[in-house]
């Protein structure tokens, strides 16, 4: 016989509350509990995946909210709930750094391919694909960029 642990224990029967309670406040108590037992381990995981504490504190969050909203869905039979939970989170990490990957464009996106935006403006772009609006938005940027860079140059000729 499997040898079950204290949280483990306390995870079922909270469970088992949240999922056969018609009382919502019933439901907050007992999702409240399973947090309380999870929380600290689920900022560890996090923290050790990704540097920022704000963007791991963000990601606990989004993962909490996901396991309230599928609770009910939560069956004993297929995984422990530590696992159940651990694969929420895993995916959660894994949207986020997908979608990581393509909202930033960084410097070191520069390369040889030169374009020229409507007001003349040379930019270089390595492996992207970027639409009007973002080439538009670059080229705002890119003019900003210039002109503080300017006003420094001139501020130090001075």
């Amino acid at each position: 016989m499997r040898k079950i642990s204290k949280q483990a224990q306390a995870d079922k029967g909270d469970i088992i509350e949240f999922q056969n309670s018609d009382s919502e406040r019933k439901r907050q108590r007992a999702f409240s509990n399973i947090y309380q037992r999870h929380i600290n381990q689920l900022e560890f995981y996090f923290n050790s995946k990704i540097k920022c504490q704000n963007t791991a504190f963000d990601l606990c969050s989004e993962t909490f909210e996901k396991v309230y909203s599928k609770l009910s869905t939560y069956s004993p039979e297929k995984s422990a709930f530590s696992t159940w939970m651990y694969t929420i989170a895993y995916n959660t990490l894994v949207d986020h750094t997908r979608g990581q990957r393509y909202d930033i464009l960084s410097l070191d996106a520069i390369s040889e391919k030169t374009s020229k935006n409507n007001d003349g403006m040379e930019f270089q772009l390595k492996g992207t694909s970027l639409t009007p609006e973002q080439i538009m938005m670059l080229s705002q940027d890119m003019k900003k960029l210039h002109r503080v860079i300017d006003s420094i140059s001139d501020q130090t000729t001075k």
